[in-house]
């Protein structure tokens, strides 16, 4: 590999370092019907994933940092086609590949690609898993970024934006998210559902715990093994959390105060 591949990851004010910089969790993608979520099939994961899974790949990269509002300007402008229809056509993580000049979004695709055109690397989807690791993050992973959801709009709103465009925007779909829901009431839909949904959060580690020890090994990894993408999915989900929180945050201490889910994000650490 002659040049980095470029990842185009989510701003986070205030960061020093390209680890702490990045929570990008936001991205996770669901559409308000009645009264209850449903799962969009054109959801983008979090950006941490990707990161994750180019350090345990060990391929070389850098980072360019965008902020919430000008995603699409720069996402666009890589020559990209929407990926969906909706307020956020453009999305990260994006990558760009100057070896092969490939220019990739979505964090399941982007490690399809990885484990394709990097062979010798570790492999993060095995020949056969693909369906099924896709429907875990679908089904079982969902479960506490639903859990959250709510909780978690005043806290990104708090510590995401760098200005009045990126305030802007953020309520803009975020409101539109919760059918039309000013972003006040969003927040107070959150605080007030804060208990029910860290007793949810809490549930759905207690059932991601239950595949891994039955996986074997250590009962950490869902492979039994080593990190597979679910893995990434989930560890990206839990970071997300904590850096959008704070450590003192309900949702946070849930993470913190499960066995199994710190036994993931130690695994973790050294790529993140």
């Amino acid at each position: 590999m002659s040049k980095p591949i470029i990842l185009y990851d989510l701003a986070r004010p205030g960061a020093t370092s390209d680890s702490e910089q990045s929570w990008s969790g936001n991205t996770l993608r669901y559409a308000r019907t009645s009264l209850s979520f449903t799962h969009r099939t054109d959801n983008k994961p979090p950006s941490h994933r990707t990161r994750f899974a180019l350090n345990i790949k060990g391929i070389p990269f850098c980072t360019e940092w965008v902020k919430f509002a000008d995603v699409e300007s720069k996402i666009k402008s890589l020559g990209l086609e929407p990926s969906h229809d909706g307020l956020l056509a453009y999305t990260v993580p994006t990558i760009v590949d100057p070896s092969t000049q490939r220019v990739i979004t979505d964090s399941f695709a982007i490690t399809k690609y990885l484990d394709e055109t990097y062979p010798d690397t570790p492999t993060l989807i095995p020949a056969g898993t693909g369906a099924l690791q896709s429907a875990f993050v679908d089904k079982v992973v969902r479960s506490i970024v639903l859990a959250a959801f709510a909780s978690l709009v005043g806290p990104v709103y708090e510590a995401g934006c760098f200005d009045e465009a990126d305030r802007a925007h953020y309520r803009k779909t975020r409101e539109a998210w919760f059918g039309g829901k000013p972003l006040e009431d969003i927040i107070k839909m959150g605080d007030e559902g804060m208990e029910s949904g860290c007793k949810a959060y809490s549930d759905g580690l207690s059932e991601m715990a239950k595949y891994a020890e039955q996986a074997g090994g250590e009962g950490v990894f869902l492979s039994g093994q080593g990190p597979w993408f679910a893995d990434t999915a989930v560890a990206a989900a839990l970071t997300f959390t904590l850096k959008a929180c704070g450590r003192e945050h309900p949702f946070s201490k849930a993470i913190l105060e499960h066995e199994w889910a710190n036994k993931l994000l130690a695994a973790f650490d050294k790529w993140a």
